[in-house]
């Protein structure tokens, strides 16, 4: 297939769009929230995560009772003019804790569903039918020196289908920062995070097709008090920073607030601002029944259309 051929399908097919800003980058796979709550949340990832840890916050599994974790989310994007089919992801992680202190994270995203049709040879001829897709297959560890600090770091060999095939990895690293204390006298837990993401090989197609992963820089901080027996007010403030590919730069940050009753119903709400015309708006709600959650959330584009009605279910087992 030829190299025009190969950049009108991923730019058709939204290979090089990032999901939540008009912005020519590779494998917005990458770039996705996979975990529904921090989507509903400016998508803010930080400390206080209670679920998808490899992707959110992996120091926060180790700072919980927990032992074993199992999650699963499902992203439903809107239909887009020139492509058959939706855009679908799908987020598996698991984490399993052992001597306390140690944890061992796995994740898989996949990104799929539309397929694009070429007219080679113009107006009038058959066309070439070609189903891109994206995934990534992540391995993670994480390490808790003591009751304040955790730190991680994970490796990801990501794959690429736009009509012709690519592989790469990529490494992530690293820390995070808890303290509980009183206000007065209401109890309190500060969670600081720092994230380094994806920096690793080329994306290479052919000898003309050569990219950089979408290498980011991540900081958020999270804040939780319980004012009063039942209730519980979560409040989250984000950026992360694409410094890679050079011609593609981008700045985003994020603010969440979330209200918890009993531990077990949630309500959130978040705001997603940043460079390429970004401005989300973000709602979501959450059950804790016993070991299980449910989690749903839903983004709404204020300017840029290819933000506009995503959805996201997560479900996920904790014991």
């Amino acid at each position: 297939m030829k190299i025009k051929a190969l950049l009108t399908i991923a730019l058709l097919s939204g290979v090089f769009t990032l999901a939540h800003g008009q912005v020519s980058r590779p494998l917005p796979v990458l770039q996705s929230t996979p975990d529904t709550r921090s989507a509903a949340l400016g998508n803010v990832a930080a400390g206080d995560a209670d679920a998808m840890y490899i992707y959110s916050a992996p120091g926060a599994f180790l700072f919980d009772s927990k032992t074993l974790a199992a999650d699963f989310s499902a992203e439903i994007f809107p239909k887009y003019d020139g492509v058959k089919g939706r855009t679908m992801q799908y987020n598996l992680s698991g984490a399993y804790k052992f001597l306390n202190q140690h944890a061992l994270l796995l994740g898989f995203r996949y990104q799929g569903g539309h397929s694009v049709i070429y007219y080679s040879g113009g107006p009038g001829t058959f066309g070439e039918t070609v189903k891109p897709f994206d995934w990534a297959l992540d391995l993670g560890y994480a390490y808790r020196l003591n009751e304040h600090w955790a730190f991680h770091a994970s490796a990801n060999l990501i794959a690429s289908w736009i009509g012709k095939g690519t592989y790469s990895g990529s490494g992530s690293f690293g820390a995070q920062y808890r303290e509980a204390f009183s206000l007065n006298s209401m109890p309190a837990t500060l969670d600081l995070t720092a994230k380094v993401s994806d920096l690793g090989g080329l994306l290479t197609y052919s000898d003309k097709m050569q990219y950089a992963l979408p290498s980011s820089l991540q900081a958020a901080a999270a804040m939780s008090i319980a004012p009063a027996d039942d209730h519980k007010i979560s409040a989250r403030l984000g950026s992360k920073y694409y410094f890679l590919p050079a011609d593609a730069k981008l700045f985003v940050g994020g603010l969440g607030l979330e209200y918890g009753y009993g531990n077990r119903y949630f309500g959130r709400l978040g705001y997603e601002l940043g460079d390429k015309h970004i401005s989300n708006l973000t709602a979501g709600l959450g059950a804790r029944i016993m070991d299980f959650h449910v989690d749903l959330s839903y983004r709404r584009g204020m300017v840029a259309p290819l933000t506009d009605n995503i959805f996201m279910l997560g479900i996920g087992y904790q014991f």
